[in-house]
């Protein structure tokens, strides 16, 4: 039930899409995703980041490795192997980037260190079971994880304490906990806000700040490099009964309650201007993109769309964005019949106004 969940909510957390259409002219614009073609690119991308020279560096879920290529997408090299032992992977999940470390972690396992410049495996950090969180960052002092965990193992039968924002050191020790729910015994397999606590997105905003997306469709966190709460958005909506239900009984039930809900879907930095990328499909404006001031106010709002059709259970995440004003894309075109998806990567160039190219 644990996993079936967890599962469901990383893809439902991926449905939705950017393509600016049309903005007022103080907006940052989107221009039309372009489909990259990286030679030898692996099967199964599961995570994407950029370095500060523009490198891609993209997760081999099913290879047990991670690829790197050029700002123009030039193959350079590949990190990490499969199997198990010193720099050997099995399913790594997620990535983050911090200087010239490289963190990978395996689908809830460990997480490996790694030079970005050289590949060389540094060390790995295994995590306490109760982490079950996929969603997680560096900062030069901490491991910031703004997903699902807990203290200890949840017990059938009783109460549940959920940390929603928790960091430690790079260590794995001193634990600094930002936000935590308390759930009475059977509350918590009921409650939508714990089916999409494992759901969120993070990026670097501005010097020394990180925001975040935390279960709640619409609330957003800043944090510092200390993991410290620097800000909170509105909550809203915050009757997590507007939240899509993930525990139907089939699939088909699932991925129509999901089409149309609201939630996040990505997080675009645009100087001082955060983009929050929507998806409500079945809506007139079935994607957007929400822009925020640094006191997290909405100043603006842009309809997006994609040059091709989602069908229910393809996903579409905003997977990275780099200094240059890229903005990349993973869709995943899943075939549930089969158990079977295909990955397909895409790159928007980021406008500010008067900015020319450059993201700021």
């Amino acid at each position: 039930m644990r996993m079936r969940r967890m599962s469901l909510a990383v893809l439902a957390a991926a449905l939705g899409g950017a393509l600016c259409a049309s903005a007022p002219p103080a907006l940052p614009m989107l221009g039309p995703p372009v489909e990259l073609k990286l030679p030898g690119r692996p099967a199964a991308v599961a995570s994407l980041k950029t370095d500060d020279e523009g490198r891609l560096y993209l997760t081999d879920i099913d290879g047990g490795r991670v690829f790197v290529y050029s700002p123009e997408g030039r193959f350079i090299r590949t990190i990490g192997a499969p199997g198990v032992g010193p720099g050997r992977m099995r399913r790594p999940i997620d990535l983050s980037l911090c200087g010239d470390t490289l963190a990978v972690r395996e689908d809830h396992g460990p997480i490996h260190f790694f030079s970005a410049t050289t590949g060389r495996w540094l060390r790995t950090l295994r995590l306490p079971p109760s982490n079950y969180s996929t969603q997680w960052f560096l900062t030069p002092k901490r491991i910031v994880f703004p997903g699902e965990s807990f203290p200890v193992i949840p017990v059938p039968g009783r109460p549940v304490e959920l940390w929603l924002l928790y960091s430690t050191n790079w260590e794995g020790r001193e634990p600094r906990i930002n936000d935590s729910r308390a759930y009475a015994p059977g509350q918590f397999d009921v409650s939508r806000e714990a089916q999409w606590a494992g759901t969120s997105y993070a990026t670097p905003w501005g010097r020394g700040r990180w925001a975040v997306t935390h279960a709640l469709p619409r609330k957003i966190f800043l944090l510092d490099e200390e993991g410290r709460t620097l800000a909170v958005s509105k909550a809203d909506p915050a009757d997590e009964s507007r939240l899509p239900n993930t525990t139907f009984d089939t699939i088909e039930a699932t991925g129509k309650a999901i089409a149309a809900s609201q939630y996040v879907c990505g997080l675009v930095p645009a100087g001082r201007l955060l983009g929050v990328v929507w998806q409500h499909r079945l809506e007139r404006m079935p994607l957007e993109v929400e822009w925020m001031n640094e006191q997290l106010q909405t100043v603006g709002r842009q309809p997006l769309s994609l040059p091709f059709p989602l069908a229910t259970f393809d996903c579409l995440s905003i997977a990275a964005t780099d200094r240059f004003g890229r903005v990349y894309l993973i869709v995943k075109h899943i075939d549930y019949s089969r158990l079977a998806y295909t990955t397909s990567l895409y790159v928007l160039h980021l406008t500010l106004p008067g900015k020319g190219h450059e993201q700021g």
